[in-house]
C-alpha cells in the first residue's frame, strides 16, 4: 500500500520566487523556459492556479533542485 503524504502547495511559490531571486532570473525568464506567460507564472506563484507536475519537473531540472525540495517534502524512500 502506499502511504499518503501531505504537501504544503502554497511553499511552492515561495520556494520558486527565492529561487529566481538566488538566480537573478526573473518571472519572465521562468514563463520562457516553461513556454507560459508571464502573467500566468505570476498566477501560479500567488497561488491562483497551481504549477503543473510538468512545470515542477522544468523549475527543478533549471535550477538543479528536487521536486521534493519545491514541495517541502523528505524523499519517500521506495522500499
Amino acid at each position: 500500500m502506499i502511504e499518503q503524504h501531505s504537501c504544503n502547495y502554497s511553499i511552492v511559490g515561495t520556494r520558486v520566487r527565492k529561487l529566481l531571486a538566488e538566480n537573478g532570473a526573473s518571472q519572465s525568464d521562468l514563463a520562457r523556459d516553461l513556454n507560459v506567460t508571464r502573467s500566468l507564472i505570476s498566477q501560479k506563484m500567488h497561488g491562483t492556479t497551481s504549477f503543473t507536475i510538468r512545470d515542477l519537473g522544468m523549475i527543478a531540472d533549471r535550477f538543479n533542485v528536487s521536486i521534493d525540495w519545491l514541495l517541502d517534502r523528505e524523499p519517500v524512500e521506495v522500499k
